[in-house]
């Protein structure tokens, strides 16, 4: 929420009964879930070629 100018004083308290491992494992699936999406996902001049009925860069 700091792009609406919203800025957090502190975190909430539960965030402190977290492990840092358990932390760590949610992180690296969640960036491992990202990576799979982004790999799926037209390059940026690809999907530009595409919404503007153009030929691919790759193609």
């Amino acid at each position: 929420m700091i792009g609406q100018g919203v800025i957090p004083q502190r975190w909430h308290p539960l965030a402190d009964q977290v492990a840092s491992e358990s932390l760590k494992a949610f992180l690296e699936t969640v960036r491992g879930a990202y990576a799979k999406d982004v790999a799926r996902m037209p390059s940026h001049a690809d999907y530009v070629a595409h919404v503007c009925g153009q030929v691919p860069v790759h193609a």
